[in-house]
């Protein structure tokens, strides 16, 4: 089982300069990371920080990642990252005032609605009450064609991500559960661009209530439920919203960030689109700091999280009171 407070990894596949620190000692090298996994040890390698907002790495910092070996003895549960200050590709020797203290990783990166969101799960993933159960981050595509109608805010997303997936369980459930929907334990947000470049017929939608004819799907939460742009007909624009299978339903949301700064609010809860109920949200506010905290006590306690200031300032703008969610109660 992860450690509790699990650092979700940075983009997968990105190599980086690296400490591996593992029970048979550490390791120095350019790692690939990939769903909270090392995969292996590359050579030659450009030298790249993350691209998140999860951990930074520059200059002569490498990374360190606290790992325990896998089932299979040939991959890495990333447990931790922090940084390091040391030579470059090699470890910082414990105890060696000259080597330096290992820093604190720093949650930051650009402003935009990515970045943030990385930065969101970042903070959201050190709650005691919180285990990071899947994180899957990808880099854009550089062949990602857009359907005309796609909105310009989807684009810009997609722009920066092919694939954003992260799935959390609260921490008194097994996050490796094989007899339910692991997001049902807590929250998932999974955006998926390779559908934007088209648009899929949806003849048993254009008898409803609210119709529609056209649909991509943007959100991949389960089965029964997914986030999707439609299209009522050919010339309307495209609207993103949730269709809840179980219920023949359609909720409509503004916009692809409105989605995302709703779904934010409530960390992403299972089914938070169209259900009142808040189980886990509600349970994580409950052990948070107070409703109503001014803006600058919010703004001290993210950046004592880890948080940049101006990622911490942009938090505070994007979800007001409700950043709180991410700030447990100490």
């Amino acid at each position: 089982m992860p450690k509790r407070g699990y650092l979700p990894s940075a983009v997968p596949l990105v190599t980086a300069r690296c400490v591996l620190r593992t029970d048979a000692g550490d390791r120095a090298g350019a790692y690939a990371l990939d769903d909270g996994r090392v995969l292996s040890q590359l050579e030659d390698r450009t030298e790249r920080g993350f691209d998140t907002g999860a951990c930074v790495s520059s200059g002569e910092d490498p990374i360190v990642i606290a790992a325990q070996h896998g089932e299979s003895g040939s991959a890495m549960r990333m447990i931790g990252l922090s940084l390091g200050r040391g030579q470059k590709g090699a470890a910082a020797k414990k105890g060696d005032p000259k080597k330096g203290a290992p820093k604190k990783a720093s949650i930051g990166g650009s402003l935009e609605l990515g970045s943030r969101l990385g930065a969101y799960f970042a903070l959201l993933a050190k709650r005691s009450d919180v285990q990071i159960a899947e994180h899957v981050v990808t880099g854009p595509d550089a062949g990602q064609a857009f359907e005309p109608r796609v909105p310009a805010d989807l684009r810009q997303f997609a722009a920066a991500h092919q694939r954003f997936t992260v799935t959390w369980v609260r921490a008194d459930e097994d996050p490796e559960s094989k007899s339910v929907e692991l997001a049902s334990l807590g929250g998932r947000f999974s955006f998926r661009a390779d559908g934007l470049g088209q648009f899929d017929e949806a003849d048993w939608a254009k008898e409803r209530e609210n119709p529609f004819s056209l649909f991509t799907g943007v959100d991949d939460v389960v089965a029964e439920g997914n986030g999707w742009l439609v299209l009522k007909d050919e010339s309307d624009p495209a609207i993103m919203g949730f269709e809840n299978s179980n219920d023949d339903a359609f909720t409509p949301f503004d916009s692809f960030e409105a989605y995302v700064t709703a779904g934010a609010k409530r960390a992403f809860e299972w089914y938070w689109q169209s259900h009142d109920e808040s189980e886990h949200a509600e349970r994580l506010l409950e052990n948070s700091i107070a409703a109503g905290t001014p803006d600058s006590e919010l703004r001290e306690l993210l950046l004592e999280r880890g948080a940049e200031p101006a990622m911490a300032d942009a938090l505070v703008t994007w979800l007001g009171d409700d950043v709180r969610i991410l700030l447990e109660r100490s």
